[in-house]
């Protein structure tokens, strides 16, 4: 019956997609034809005057932190309009926009958020309609811009598998019940995704598969940044060895540490691990802890907004995702002088330099896994050597200005007041010491 019940899920799903895209292709073209065909274009704004608007799920306050701050450090920006579930903090620029709870209760998420998207694009008209994660955000962003003017910029923070397959392997509630790859929701989904004028990625590989896919006309790659004041080493007795800081779901695999410290016990029987973090798997992780015997080798933190107090109080951060974008919490680590062990997926190795920084490996090959952090403890000259590279690393690529630089050179190309007249997908090619960032002449058409 349970086998059952998914099936008809799916089902219903791939419909229910197949719906969605075909009805936002379908609304974009007949939008941009309306306005080419009624001159609908409006005057554009200067730099340093321009105005955006954000749409996103931000699940903690240093993710939040991470793409915010630096649109806040741009020069080039006057106002941000944030969409989101509640306020945050009080930052520069930011102004929040959020749905009452009760609509929550009375009509999920999606219509409340996508009604507020189309009233703030309709009364500030923003230059720049930024969505995380395709569906539900991105794609309201693009319905909004498409019928208000703006360019529609599209955060591929998860990396490709957002898309792949018709976005089976999402976290989007809708996409991830399809339960398998669909090349025709995946055709759709890369349609629309030709729609954006911008599509934002985190490194070099998801960039990669943009341009050879001819996802985009515009590939921007620009990470998540970090607070170097507020992320750094501290000289401090380390209570965890290992710390894993990450939500608690499928894809982040945290299972894997915890068969690391098990094995590791064997050589470090005081080993110490901690999880930051929550989700539906934390009961699950919690028993198979126990099942271990490893209770009080494992301190689950749950969800915390001071994870730096943590990170200061760590040896090495260990990361044992199947997939990933650029991880947040994995940069916060290393400019809090942690050595990162990691597997190399997504882009983790925009950050990560084996036997540099940090060690690459393959976290489902336990026994192998427990030798690299067993070695790493076991020496305290090249554990401070990495350190120091990580901290540097870190700040140099994803300080708040090193990513703000990011976001003026685009608003630059696309605003300013020698803009190109045409433009073709491009992405520079730069040496590790130098932020990567795309190199495309934008023609600044909406």
């Amino acid at each position: 019956m349970h086998r059952l019940i998914r099936g008809v899920e799916s089902v219903l799903a791939h419909v229910a997609v197949a719906v969605l895209l075909t009805c936002t292709a379908l609304f974009v073209h007949v939008a941009r034809l309306f306005r080419r065909l009624f001159h609908r274009d409006r005057r554009r704004r200067d730099v340093g005057c321009l105005r955006v608007l954000v749409v996103g799920t931000f699940y903690n306050e240093n993710w939040f932190r991470s793409h915010i701050m630096p649109l806040s450090a741009a020069r080039g920006l006057a106002r941000i309009d944030v969409i989101t579930d509640r306020p945050l903090f009080d930052v520069d620029k930011v102004r929040y926009v959020c749905p009452p709870r009760w609509c929550w209760t009375c009509f999920g998420r999606t219509l409340p958020r996508g009604a507020l998207v189309f009233w703030t694009a309709l009364r500030h008209r923003p230059d720049l309609l930024m969505g995380y994660h395709i569906m539900p955000n991105a794609v309201l962003c693009l319905l909004a811009a498409r019928l208000f003017g703006g360019r529609a910029l599209y955060q591929m923070t998860g990396g490709p598998i957002q898309i792949v397959g018709g976005g089976v392997g999402s976290e989007n509630a809708l996409l991830s019940r399809l339960r398998r790859h669909s090349p025709v929701l995946e055709k759709l989904l890369y349609h629309v995704v030709r729609l954006f004028d911008v599509v934002v990625v985190r490194g070099r590989r998801a960039a990669d598969f943009v341009e050879a896919n001819a996802l985009a006309r515009q590939v921007l790659i620009v990470s998540g940044s970090v607070d170097a004041d507020r992320f750094r080493p501290h000289e401090r007795a380390k209570e965890y060895d290992l710390v894993l800081v990450a939500r608690h779901i499928k894809e982040k695999q945290p299972h894997l540490l915890l068969d690391i410290v098990a094995h590791l016990r064997h050589t470090h029987p005081d080993v110490r691990a901690a999880l930051v973090g929550d989700g539906p798997l934390t009961a699950e992780l919690e028993a198979q802890a126990r099942r271990l015997g490893i209770e009080q080798n494992v301190c689950f933190l749950g969800k915390l907004e001071r994870v730096e107090q943590v990170l200061a109080s760590s040896k090495l951060f260990v990361l044992t995702s199947a997939t990933e974008g650029l991880a947040i919490a994995m940069v916060e680590a290393m400019a809090a002088g942690l050595p990162v062990l990691a597997p190399d997926v997504g882009e983790l190795s925009e950050l990560l330099r084996d036997q540099e920084n940090g060690i690459v490996i393959q976290p489902e090959k336990i026994e192998a896994s427990a030798a690299q952090v067993s070695g790493l403890l076991d020496d305290q000259e090249r554990l401070a050597r990495m350190s120091a590279a990580a901290r540097e690393r870190a700040v140099a690529r994803n300080g708040i200005a090193a990513v703000a630089r990011r976001w003026d050179d685009y608003l630059d190309g696309v605003f300013g007041p020698k803009r190109p007249d045409s433009g073709v997908l491009k992405v520079e090619r730069a040496e590790d010491s130098t932020p990567a960032r795309s190199a495309v002449q934008p023609d600044g058409s909406p």
